[in-house]
């Protein structure tokens, strides 16, 4: 069962669109992230769904039901905010119980939704304390047990991890996860990290200035993008420009600086013009001095020149920053490299994590 469903929703703000002609649909028990940089947009399109914002064209469909005229407080949505936005005079047991009272609950339903939210979110000791007691993870699931207690069939999330440092962060993310599925919510989660969204999500919506660039799992968008903004955009990526050597269905070599490339062409490329060539850190299968290159180079590899300009250890790797032809191009290497900078080096890197695109990301 389609649980969300927006068609065509746009939102514009004088003459500027924010949000242009999103089509998105969340299936029952189904988990997707709206991924992309600052001023994308999705922050805005996670305020429609929930009827805090009226979009300027489009519809949203919950349960099949077109709500996009029905105020925020009738869509059967829980929202947990960026801030998380509980009310600081308030103990843990009355934010919670904030929503149901709203709906008229009798005492001992309420009383009843308290018990059984504080059970499953693992509040129960914590009933009679105040927001300013609590650490930043605790103060989380009380945002997401006051947005369950109202029985919503839909939980929006806004930046659920931006005000948690980076321990917590990497276990709250496994744990709401889990939690969401354990309780098979419908959930929409906007967010600009990446790890975030794969931890979490059954699938990603990745965006750019207000529109849909692809969808689908993370694993998949990681693997084959769509566009050079993908491509860039998930994993640590490079680009630089390239020439078209020769293209077959789906793959393509090119001139990329002076060296002969073999990549992942998505897209058709035109020959007559300069193209991107986008290629994650980890492409990277060795990294050496020039002048210390095995003499049976790895002939199945892309090959990289470049001038060292700093290296950074990272503990279980390095990162080089390596000058090509005037881009400065940071590259992962093992915990064992580091050069001098100035050094001549040459990159081998794999094929597989290159991809050529008609436009720059």
């Amino acid at each position: 069962m389609d649980k969300l469903v927006l068609q065509g929703i746009g939102k514009t703000y004088g003459d500027a669109p924010v949000v242009r002609g999103v089509d998105m649909t969340v299936h029952e028990g189904e988990i997707v992230a709206l991924l992309g940089p600052s001023g994308c947009g999705k922050t805005t399109l996670l305020w429609i769904i929930a009827g805090l914002l009226s979009p300027s064209e489009g519809r949203v469909l919950i349960n099949g039901v077109d709500v996009t005229a029905v105020p925020a407080n009738k869509r059967s949505v829980g929202v947990v905010f960026q801030s998380y936005a509980l009310f600081p005079h308030m103990t843990v047991s009355q934010n919670i119980l904030f929503g149901p009272q709203n709906q008229r609950l009798s005492t001992a339903e309420g009383l009843e939704i308290l018990r059984s939210v504080l059970e499953l979110t693992r509040l129960e000791q914590l009933a009679h304390r105040y927001p300013a007691e609590l650490s930043g993870g605790q103060q989380q699931r009380v945002a997401l047990a006051r947005a369950l207690a109202v029985k919503p069939a839909l939980i929006l999330l806004d930046e659920p991890f931006s005000n948690l440092d980076a321990k917590v962060r990497e276990t709250m993310r496994v744990e709401l996860g889990q939690f969401l599925r354990r309780i098979r919510a419908t959930a929409v989660i906007v967010t600009h990290d990446q790890e975030d969204a794969s931890h979490i999500s059954d699938r990603v919506m990745v965006m750019r200035a207000g529109m849909t660039q692809q969808t689908g799992r993370f694993s998949d968008l990681y693997q084959a993008p769509s566009n050079a903004f993908v491509a860039h955009f998930l994993g640590h990526s490079n680009w630089i420009a390239g020439k078209v050597i020769s293209q077959d269905a789906g793959t393509a070599v090119l001139d990329v600086a002076g060296n002969s490339w073999r990549v992942c062409a998505p897209q058709t490329l035109d020959p007559s013009k300069t193209v991107a060539v986008v290629f994650r850190r980890n492409a990277i299968r060795t990294l050496h001095l020039i002048e210390h290159m095995p003499s049976l180079a790895l002939n199945d590899c892309n090959h990289l020149q470049g001038v060292v300009e700093k290296c950074v250890d990272l503990g279980p790797k390095t990162l080089v920053w390596m000058n090509c032809e005037g881009e400065l191009l940071p590259v992962e290497s093992g915990p064992e490299v580091h050069f001098e900078e100035g050094s001549s080096v040459v990159a081998a890197l794999e094929p597989s994590l290159c991809f050529a695109f008609p436009e720059r990301p």
